[in-house]
């Protein structure tokens, strides 16, 4: 009795082993198909790091050149008003000149 118990574990663990190797060979797979998906995402999230880091110096930029556009067109504004306020006084008398 105690052989036949001995060979029907060994037949059962003879018969496990494929089945076995088959489920390591399934879980390389699987690893390996996993690990290309990572390296892709990484790629991907790295690349898309680098445009949201260059997007952020642009926009930098941008926001300086809108300050410096603001205050440039605030010293024309001015710069304009005092220029027709000196053409406005002598115009005004010369046409008040004109009428009279």
């Amino acid at each position: 009795m105690p052989k036949a118990y001995l060979l029907v574990i060994a037949v059962a663990a003879a018969c496990s082993l494929p089945a076995y190797s088959t489920d390591l060979s399934a879980l390389q797979t699987a690893v390996g198909i996993s690990r290309q998906e990572m390296e892709s995402a990484q790629v991907d999230y790295n690349a898309s790091r680098q445009s949201l880091e260059a997007s952020r110096k642009n926009l930098a930029q941008a926001q300086q050149q809108f300050a410096d556009a603001q205050k440039k067109n605030a010293l024309a504004q001015k710069k304009y008003q005092q220029a027709k306020a000196r053409y406005d006084r002598p115009q005004s008398t010369l046409d008040n000149a004109w009428k009279q």
